[in-house]
Parts: C-alpha cells; sequence; structure tokens
C-alpha cells in the first residue's frame, strides 16, 4: 500500500514538474523537447533545482557610448598628454600649493569637452537640409521677403557662434600648448619655486576660464 501511494506520488510531481518544463522550455526541435518533457517525467528530481532555480530575464548588453572620435578629440587628447607629461616632470602632483590650480585644470579639461561638443551639435544643426541657405519658397511678398532675411540673419549668428566657440576652444588650447613649453624650460634652466609656478598656472588658468565664459554666452 505504502509503495502504491508513493509511485502515485511520484507520478503526480513528475506530471507536475513535466508540464511546467513544457511551457517553461521552448528552446530545441520538437523530438528534444519532447525528450525532456519524458525524461522529467520519470527523473523529476534532476529537474526540480533547474526549475525552482531563480531566471533574471535577459537583457541585450548595450556598449557604452563611445567617446566621440574627430579632430577636436585628438586636439584635446594631445594637449592633455602634453601638459600631464610636463606636470609630472616637476613632480607637481604633490604640491600642495599647487592644488588649487590642479584642479581648475581638471574642471578646465572637462570644459574642452563640453566646447568640443557644442561645436558638434552646431555643426550637426547646420548641417540639415532646413538651414541651409535658399532662396524663398512659394510667395514673394514683403512679408515672405522680411521672413527670409530674418532667417538668414539667423543662419548667421549661429555660424558666427559655432565659429567664435571653435576658434576659442582652439585659442585655449594654444595657451596650453605654450604653458607646456614654459614648464619645460623651468626645469631645464633651473627649477622655480613653488609660488611663481603657481603664480604661472594660475594666470594661465584664470585667462583660459575667462575665455570659456565668453564663448558660453
Amino acid at each position: 500500500m505504502n509503495a502504491s501511494i508513493t509511485a502515485i506520488f511520484y507520478g503526480l510531481v513528475g506530471a507536475g514538474v513535466a508540464v511546467a518544463l513544457f511551457l517553461s522550455d521552448s528552446t530545441g526541435s520538437r523530438y528534444e523537447r519532447s525528450f525532456r518533457v519524458l525524461t522529467a517525467f520519470l527523473f523529476w528530481p534532476l529537474y526540480l533545482p533547474l526549475l525552482l532555480s531563480p531566471t533574471s530575464p535577459s537583457v541585450p548588453a548595450t556598449p557604452p557610448p563611445a567617446a566621440p572620435s574627430d579632430e577636436l578629440a585628438a586636439q584635446i587628447a594631445q594637449v592633455e598628454t602634453e601638459l600631464g607629461r610636463a606636470l609630472k616632470s616637476l613632480n607637481v602632483e604633490h604640491d600642495t600649493a599647487l592644488r588649487p590650480e590642479l584642479d581648475l585644470l581638471g574642471e578646465l579639461q572637462s570644459a574642452w569637452r563640453v566646447q568640443a561638443e557644442r561645436v558638434r551639435e552646431l555643426d550637426g544643426l547646420l548641417a540639415q537640409p532646413a538651414f541651409v541657405e535658399s532662396a524663398p519658397v512659394g510667395s514673394e511678398t514683403e512679408r515672405a521677403t522680411q521672413c527670409e532675411q530674418s532667417r538668414q540673419q539667423n543662419l548667421t549668428r549661429l555660424r558666427a557662434v559655432r565659429q567664435r566657440t571653435h576658434q576659442n576652444l582652439l585659442d585655449e588650447l594654444s595657451e596650453v600648448r605654450e604653458l607646456v613649453t614654459r614648464i619645460h624650460l623651468a626645469k631645464y634652466t633651473g627649477n622655480p619655486a613653488a609660488s611663481e609656478l603657481s603664480a604661472q598656472l594660475a594666470a594661465a588658468i584664470a585667462g583660459l576660464s575667462e575665455v570659456s565664459s565668453v564663448s558660453n554666452e
């Protein structure tokens, strides 16, 4: 009697596991699925842990957005490399007197990327067909002519903003490269006092920050 009850219980559990596997497993051919369901009915203790294990929905891996790779990005990377080597050659990373200036340099490097991205956005905007210069379409009334003239003026201002932002960024990078040569010159002609180098860096950063603020107006 006990054996019969055990067999019935075993069969019921096996049937439940087989049905659950049939509903949850849709991989493989029809023959393969049938084989798994049959073996699950007969050997359900082997399949039960698999069914009870938590499963997480598969989320497609999305690669992080690639950093911009263009001429501006290459120029910024080059200047950052040159500046890093110059500062490292003087071991200024451990100079507490220069810490505020070094922190500002990090903020300035972030500002370069913001300016470069702004140039890219303006380039993309001005390249759109809707922003390409064209003659008035359709009505040639006085009102339409005035609107087109205003449109052309706005486009001119947008191009000027793009050119100013781009040129300001290039000027900043040029000033930093000049500062790099001063640092190397100081090293090979006799290291200046920390206060002197700090003053040079502070003055350069102040000028660059002023240019950055003007370009964002």
